[in-house]
């Protein structure tokens, strides 16, 4: 389990932090989803790729706490109809770190400006290595519905990155948006509770 955390955390924590948007909301829903893998881990076939079931787990987890903070009556499916936009204020003083570590700032940003719905699209999208159906059927709305919120997703980022001097297609935005998610990171105090409640299991 130590390993799985170790392995896994800050993948679960940039997808829950994406939708939720908050430090103690998102501590709830990471912890909340290793609990889910290790009560339902007998359901998960090992021959299949751990990351996108643990994505699916996670976004569950995270949506079930959004909807419990904006109202007990809300369904899951409702979740997607709220999209409110990050407004698009800060200019990021880059000049004392590398370039590669700029870019990724400024596609977190990129990222943090779209609504929800495209936020958290792309985040499952390219972070959580789910396909579009399975996309769909979390958030509770149609796969055309998800693949014209990654499209718009993926137009919106460009622009944005082309107001700060970055010009790139969509293809290397795409790659650009991987990179950035996988450079999340769990926080220390987060990280060693998990450690603490996932023990290594001693052989």
């Amino acid at each position: 389990w130590a390993e799985l955390v170790r392995r896994y955390s800050n993948l679960v924590y940039a997808i829950t932090f994406q939708i939720l948007k908050s430090d103690s909301d998102t501590e709830d829903a990471v912890q909340d989803t290793f609990i889910s893998l290790k009560k339902y881990s007998n359901q998960y076939d090992p021959s299949q790729n751990l990351r996108p079931w643990l994505s699916r787990v996670a976004a569950n987890q995270a949506i079930r706490i959004y909807n419990m903070r904006k109202n007990n009556n809300y369904k899951e499916s409702n979740w997607m109809k709220t999209q409110t936009k990050t407004e698009d204020s800060q200019r990021l003083d880059v000049a004392s770190i590398s370039e590669k570590k700029e870019v990724q700032v400024l596609v977190r940003k990129a990222i943090d400006t779209l609504p929800e719905a495209s936020r958290v699209a792309l985040t499952l999208y390219f972070g959580g290595e789910m396909n579009q159906k399975e996309i769909a059927n979390v958030l509770g709305v149609s796969q055309v519905s998800i693949s014209e919120k990654i499209k718009i997703g993926l137009e919106k980022v460009k622009v944005y990155l082309n107001k700060f001097g970055v010009h790139s297609s969509v293809v290397v935005i795409s790659q650009l948006i991987k990179e950035s998610l996988s450079t999340s990171v769990v926080p220390e105090s987060l990280f060693l509770k998990l450690s603490s409640q996932f023990p290594a299991i001693p052989k």
